[in-house]
């Protein structure tokens, strides 16, 4: 959930800390906002990757009808690495603990609908803090996401100038 006093976009990164208990990361929008941006001027083949996925006009189809799931599962292996770049998530897997890492594309997918919406609500209300919400590529809904348990608190991490981290 957002820090409603300041503006800050806040989600989990997949990792946990030594008692299991669930990391978030405390970022600058504006920052994530930037890097989204020069992410899609930076590959041409993500926007279109991204409309197939239904981040971009959903409503438009692809030439010829219904995308294919073949070129649906393109589109997310051309996205999923941007996203995990934009937000600094590690891939899936386990640390040397065995305790898993990282996102699944799904959830990365999720998080990025989660930040587009959450900046979308930022314009709607100026002045006012907006709410974390969740919603599915192209579904075009909002719903307030439940707060997550179990988080606490720690100091931000050295040498990552775009956010900080909590467990």
């Amino acid at each position: 959930m957002p820090d409603r006093d300041r503006l800050i976009y806040s989600y989990p990164d997949g990792t946990t800390t030594a008692d299991g208990s669930p990391c978030r990361v405390h970022a600058d929008p504006m920052v994530l906002y930037r890097k989204w941006r020069k992410a899609l001027a930076a590959d041409p083949a993500l926007e279109p990757n991204l409309k197939r996925l239904g981040f971009i006009d959903p409503e438009d189809e692809e030439p010829g009808g219904p995308v294919s799931e073949d070129i649906l599962l393109d589109a997310r292996e051309k996205v999923c690495p941007a996203i995990r770049r934009m937000f600094g998530v590690p891939e899936f897997g386990a640390d040397d603990a065995g305790r898993p890492t990282g996102l699944t594309e799904d959830e990365l997918l999720e998080l990025l609908a989660d930040f587009l919406n959450w900046l979308a609500d930022a314009k709607k209300a100026p002045g006012e803090s907006p709410t974390s919400s969740t919603a599915t590529p192209g579904s075009g809904s909002l719903t307030p996401a439940p707060s997550p348990a179990g988080e606490t608190e720690t100091a931000p991490q050295a040498g990552n100038d775009t956010a900080s981290t909590s467990a």
